[in-house]
């Protein structure tokens, strides 16, 4: 993924070689998803370089407007010359914002909305403790018991994890990560990890629900590394795509 983003951004900016130029637009030309790839970073790239171009844009359209009433002699041509360019501009960035606002900025909520895994609990499943109250609260959805009887200085990994998702589901966001962080470090001390996979997963998910999109993208990249990770395969190419724009601006 990482390398696709990275092969894209170099084609963008005419930096590759002859020979790999001709490699990427042959890969285009095969796949549909790395057209819409280019074209997402495309259009976001544009974007953002118009959105840094606006105060320019209104400055020059005052001085425009002041020159105007100050030079009641002005030709009519000049006027005609000046406005269709001006427009033209503010027509073009208000195109390329609202298609990247369209393709980029419906990340993460179409994700976290429509595509985020919902946790369900195993039937058998063991931290090594009895946790069958515990249990019984998230069935039950009981989120605020759950809160309520771990905290985050608990070691018993499956209460921390099913308090995690309590958080989660309690939009506690902070409050969950805490919770993963708690798990994480008994993982550190046991000889066995548990929700190993969770972990990395509902990292990524508390990121992207704070909007803490650098931290997201490194969540992101532990995630996909993680070749034997069911969890991986949650995010779409346009998702990965949006979330990597993001991570970097």
């Amino acid at each position: 993924m990482d390398n696709d983003l990275q092969m894209l951004e170099d084609y963008l900016d005419g930096t590759l070689s002859k020979a790999d130029a001709e490699s990427v637009n042959e890969k285009l030309k095969k796949d549909p998803e790395l057209r819409e790839m280019l074209a997402l970073l495309q259009a976001s790239t544009q974007g953002i370089k118009l959105a840094g171009r606006r105060t320019s844009i209104r400055k020059i359209h005052e001085e425009f407007i002041l020159e105007t009433r100050s030079n009641k002699k002005m030709e009519p041509a000049t006027t005609r010359k000046i406005f269709p360019w001006w427009m033209g501009v503010a027509a073009s960035l208000t195109l390329v914002l609202a298609f990247t606002a369209i393709s980029i900025f419906r990340f993460p909520g179409s994700f976290l909305d429509e595509g985020a895994i919902k946790y369900e609990l195993p039937t058998m499943r063991s931290a090594g403790t009895n946790t069958d109250d515990l249990e019984t609260a998230f069935k039950n959805e009981n989120w605020n018991v759950l809160l309520e009887k771990v905290d985050t200085q608990e070691t018993d990994r499956k209460a921390l994890f099913l308090a995690s998702i309590a958080a989660l589901q309690k939009e506690e966001f902070e409050l969950g990560l805490q919770y993963l962080d708690a798990l994480e470090s008994q993982n550190n001390v046991q000889t066995e990890p548990l929700f190993k996979n969770e972990i990395s997963y509902y990292r990524l998910v508390f990121h992207l629900e704070l909007r803490d999109y650098n931290s997201a993208l490194d969540a992101w990249k532990t995630l996909d590394a993680e070749k034997d990770n069911p969890y991986r395969s949650s995010l779409g190419l346009m998702d990965k795509a949006s979330l990597w724009i993001l991570g970097k601006f």
